[in-house]
Order: structure tokens, then sequence, then C-alpha cells
């Protein structure tokens, strides 16, 4: 999370509680507000870290390429996630730190199979070279986009994890507008 929004790594920080931070980004011509939850998947938050994707239009699990057990753990969250939401959701299975080659435990034929044996979208990242983190958000957001499109779902509606925003569309804002295209940049 902290190499996508703010990116920067800090090789010796690993999740140990639960954090958010919001992030704008562009896909399709439109500019989206991502509310981003790091749940850490550690033992201690699996009774609460439900209420956290109970209402969200996608989520991304991760693991570590380097720890067998970490891939085992996405089963119990894969599942969670499936018996937890109100809708379909859009989840991509994550195998971070792919520039450690040399200690992977989890190759990457097998972590595609087991993504589309359990119909989810799958993508290698590395979060300390910066490797296809952006591009993981960018394709989990395109995932969402299609399915609200496929699905004709309601916008207007909180149901399904995501909301119209309020901001003023700055395609009708002329040049002598700054102010109000400042405040339009704020919101996202």
């Amino acid at each position: 999370m902290n190499r996508f929004v703010d990116d920067q790594f800090v090789d010796t920080e690993s999740t140990l509680s639960m954090g958010y931070r919001s992030h704008c980004i562009e896909s399709s011509g439109n500019r989206i507000n991502l509310r981003i939850w790091d749940t850490a998947g550690q033992e201690r938050f699996r009774s609460i870290t439900r209420s956290y994707y109970y209402n969200a239009a996608g989520v991304m699990i991760v693991f570590d390429l380097t720890d067998l057990h970490s891939f085992e753990e996405t089963v119990y969250w894969i599942k969670s996630v499936k018996e937890n939401v109100k809708q379909d959701i859009s989840i991509l299975l994550i195998g971070n730190k792919n520039d450690l080659s040399y200690k992977r435990k989890v190759s990457k034929e097998v972590a595609e199979e087991f993504a589309k044996e359990n119909n989810i979208l799958y993508i290698e990242t590395s979060a300390k070279k910066s490797e296809n983190v952006a591009d993981a958000f960018k394709l989990l957001v395109n995932q969402i986009i299609t399915r609200f499109s496929l699905y004709n779902y309601n916008l207007e509606q909180p149901f399904y994890g995501v909301l119209r925003g309020t901001s003023i569309l700055q395609t009708g804002l002329r040049s002598s507008d700054e102010k109000t295209k400042s405040q339009c940049r704020k919101q996202c």
C-alpha cells in the first residue's frame, strides 16, 4: 500500500496492524478515488476483517512468493471473501516478492492455475522494486469497471461498494476557473 500511495518502500516494515489510505487513479478516462484497507492478514484480525470487505467492490489478496504457508493461507481468504460479501466481487490474487526468485517457493504456474480454478485474477509484484504494483491496482479497477458495466449496476446505491462522486466535472471548466479546478483535484 505504501509503495502504491507514496511510492515508498521500507525494507524492515511489514504490516502489523490494519491501515487505511485513499489514492486517486485514472482509468478509462475516469478519476477514481480508491479507499484502501490493509488488514494485515494476521490471525488476530480475522474476526474483524470481514467487516472491511463486506461492502467492497474489489479485494486484493497478497501472499509472499517465498513463503509456501503464505500461499496456502490464500485459500482461507478467498473463501472468507466469497462467503461474506453481498454480491459478486472482483478478487485479485497477488504474489509479492517476485524480485527474490532464488528464494521462491510458489511457482508462477501453480499460482496462475490456483487463480484460474478460483475464477480470480492473478499478478506478480515486487513492492521493493516497484514492479507491477500500480499495474495490480489498475488491473483490479478495470475488472471492477468491466463488471459494473456488464451487469449495469446502479452506482447511486452503496450496496456495490462504489459511490458516484459529487465533484464537479472538469470538462466544462474554463481556464479562468482555477479555484474550481483545484477544488475538484483535491476531492480525488
